[in-house]
């Protein structure tokens, strides 16, 4: 079973797996995927068998539901969804089954369906959902004969329960037989009779709750991405609600609500960026939460939410997706971002903080700035300012207080979503690089460019390696076939030429997070990116300028979704990794075991896959890579010489089987047994007499003493355990 990437508000309503409530075993489950279909298992999870074949190719199924009961009767939503105006090809609607999956048939149409609920009472079926034109719908379904969907008979119910502008993605019937729908910011509503009426609940926060650290100042109802609700089974009274910021926990049958959400990760991340002088401060950037500050360099994995210090303009959430702390002994903290196309906003802290002064936006067309254009990257020194906004670079010399416009792209739309694309040379030169528009460069300082001297027509992100600012990395990729594919590339002239390191290939799985990542230290390099024989993109890392790689990330642990990747200055080889997955991991590379230190320089990897494999043979000579590892073969070239070899001697009386191996003396997590059988079908086998006569650094000599009285046979063999 498998899964392409999801769109943002294919996230929404639910569920996607169940249990089939008609099954007391557990063991039937299904599964609904974002655009490759409906899967079964009846092994409870095991295996799994799609279901009705390409029905739901290229659509992402958000819910599916069993008739309690009915085992027969299978439901199924899902959709698309236009994301910056370009919809996955794909259909939407809900689909119904009456032979358990056999066939289905669309009984709605519709951009997406969110929740499917049945009502325990009346039978009916209540349908969240925005249809084809984009507006928001809540539908009853009736039938006369639930099997038979030409009976199907839909009701309206959006007018009764009030429009909204946001979708209705909430929906659930609670214990009293009472439906709960709501929009996914707007009014949540209680209905007592089958949906003919509704009532708004109040949604306020409970005035003893504790505010958490992302909560506005003054705000007294839950806001935010109101979700999925549940009810406690043994207290009707208490219900359980996930919204954009976590969990929130009524006692009150929904009246009150206090957050519940400790321990749980709530913010998209961006490049981490660290103090220039104390190794301890380091800031992760984040969207709609403004930031998180670091006090102990990451140790305890806890720091300080800043929204609620940060001072706020009129649209309250907002990504902060750049940081600049500055220069000097006590360098000025600023913050930069706006909630995605909205205004540009900066802030300025100079206490790590606690306090803040706004220093432009806030309003259409201030100091200089358009509007409708949030900040994508920045460089601060002192007094003089570059920012790149969606669309053009503005510079200041005067602390921000006015911009000059100073690169026009001449595009439309996002064109800097690789993040940090502008970057510092030596002394005044400055670097920028744009989507399709190439690599400029400027020598003073930003105030003038000229015309794009590289990397024409590609698509992706570059670096400078802040020790050698004139090293630059550029991540490549064919997001529309052009350019040459997805590449690293490394200019040690500042731009001029470009050559290709590595063997990084194209990739393309569109949307915004899924740009290829990099960043450079002092020769260290990391990178969020593809190699031949990878399916997905991994996280790979360089510390000798990209001569070799190993990899930080293993097949079944692949992070998705990475936002920035960042190379502590203070911790040489740590790597920070932000994700639009709600996290932000800190990797530090420790000495490579000796079998990945072989894999390395046998196969330039560190991890056993591919021809690197354990069991592969890739020279087929007949000689698995864990057997040439281990008896110090070549795994490239065929050659049998150093397999174990058997003879017979006889010592002081005792007739022995010799056991000779040619060992690798760098294998030191192998562990070497000689065992024997008398029984080669049946067993046991055994090391129970075997005795090693010469541990050698390069040969290995056992000896396994024939048994007393009739022999019919003696079989041996050589184990190996890997640590």
């Amino acid at each position: 079973m498998r899964a392409k990437r999801a769109r943002a508000n294919d996230r929404w309503g639910g569920p996607a797996m169940i249990f089939d409530p008609n099954d007391s075993t557990h063991n039937t489950i299904w599964a609904g995927t974002r655009r490759t279909g409906l899967y079964r298992s009846a092994d409870g999870g095991n295996t799994w068998t799609q279901i009705g074949g390409n029905t739901f190719e290229d659509s992402a199924l958000i819910v599916v539901k069993v008739d309690e009961g009915a085992a027969n009767r299978v439901w199924v939503g899902g959709g698309y969804h236009d994301i910056g105006g370009n919809p996955p090809t794909g259909d939407g609607g809900l689909w119904f089954s009456s032979n358990t999956g056999g066939s289905f048939t669309k009984v709605l149409d519709a951009r997406m369906v969110y929740r499917v609920v049945r009502h325990p009472v009346s039978g009916d079926v209540f349908v969240a959902s925005r249809d084809t034109s984009g507006g928001r719908k809540l539908h009853r379904i009736s039938a006369s004969d639930w099997n038979d969907h030409t009976t199907f008979q839909f009701t309206d119910l959006t007018g009764n329960l009030g429009t909204g502008q946001d979708d209705i993605v909430m929906l659930t019937v609670l214990d009293d037989d009472s439906i709960i729908a709501g929009y996914q910011n707007q009014r949540t509503s209680r209905s007592t009779d089958n949906g003919n009426t509704w009532t708004a609940l109040g949604m306020g926060i409970h005035p003893d709750a504790e505010a958490p650290a992302w909560r506005k100042f003054g705000e007294t109802e839950v806001a935010y991405g109101r979700n999925g609700m549940i009810q406690d089974p043994n207290d009707s009274n208490r219900w359980l609600m996930t919204t954009g910021f976590g969990i929130e926990v009524s006692t009150d049958g929904g009246a009150t609500w206090t957050p519940a959400s400790k321990g749980i990760s709530m913010a998209v991340g961006f490049k981490t960026k660290f103090h220039p002088n104390d190794p301890d401060l380091v800031y992760v950037p984040t969207g709609d939460l403004t930031g998180v500050l670091l006090r102990d360099g990451g140790t305890s994995g806890r720091g300080d939410v800043l929204r609620r210090r940060i001072p706020l303009w009129p649209n309250d959430a907002w990504n902060s997706i750049n940081i600049d702390w500055g220069q000097g002994e006590n360098p000025v903290w600023t913050v930069l971002g706006a909630y995605f196309n909205n205004n540009a906003q900066f802030t300025t802290s100079n206490d790590l903080g606690d306090s803040w002064t706004s220093t432009a936006g806030g309003s259409a067309g201030a100091n200089g700035l358009p509007n409708w254009s949030p900040v994508i990257s920045s460089l601060q020194t002192g007094d003089e300012w570059l920012v790149a906004l969606q669309q053009n670079v503005y510079r200041s010399t005067d602390g921000g207080e006015n911009f000059t416009e100073v690169f026009s792209t001449g595009f439309s739309g996002d064109t800097f979503s690789g993040y940090d694309n502008l970057q510092r040379g030596p002394g005044d030169t400055r670097y920028f690089y744009r989507i399709f528009g190439g690599f400029y460069r400027s020598t003073d300082g930003g105030a003038t460019w000229g015309s794009p001297i590289s990397l024409n027509g590609t698509y992706g992100t570059v670096v400078a390696d802040p020790e050698n600012p004139s090293t630059l990395y550029a991540i490549l990729y064919a997001f529309w076939p052009v350019g040459n594919g997805q590449s690293l590339q490394r200019s040690t002239d500042g731009g001029d030429t470009w050559q290709v390191l590595g063997d990084f290939t194209v990739l393309d799985e569109g949307g915004v997070s899924e740009y290829p990542r990099i960043d450079a230290l002092d020769g260290r390099i990391a990178v969020w990116a593809k190699r031949p024989g990878d399916t997905k993109r991994q996280i790979y890392y360089s510390d000798d300028g990209g001569d070799t790689w190993g990899r930080v990330t293993r097949p079944a642990m692949r992070i998705p979704d990475v936002t920035g990747l960042a190379l502590d200055p203070h911790r040489p080889g740590t790597v920070w990794i932000s994700t639009a997955g709600r996290t932000a991991t800190v990797f530090t590379p420790g000495e490579l075991s000796p079998f990945a230190s072989w894999l390395l320089e046998h196969f330039n990897v560190t991890e056993p896959e591919g021809e690197a494999a354990l069991f592969a043979d890739p020279d087929e000579d007949g000689i698995a890579n864990i057997f040439e590892y281990a008896f110090n073969g070549d795994p490239l070239t065929a050659d049998t010489a150093t397999l174990p070899a058997w003879g017979i001697i006889e010592d002081e009386g005792t007739r022995y089987l010799e056991v000779t191996v040619t060992r690798n003396p760098d294998a030191t997590d192998i562990t070497f047994l000689a065992e024997y059988t008398q029984n080669l079908v049946d067993g046991p086998w055994t090391d129970e007499d075997s005795l090693l006569v010469d541990n050698g650094e390069q040969v290995l000599i056992f000896r396994i003493p024939f048994p007393e009285g009739n022999l019919a046979a003696l079989f041996s063999r050589v184990r190996l355990l890997l640590d």
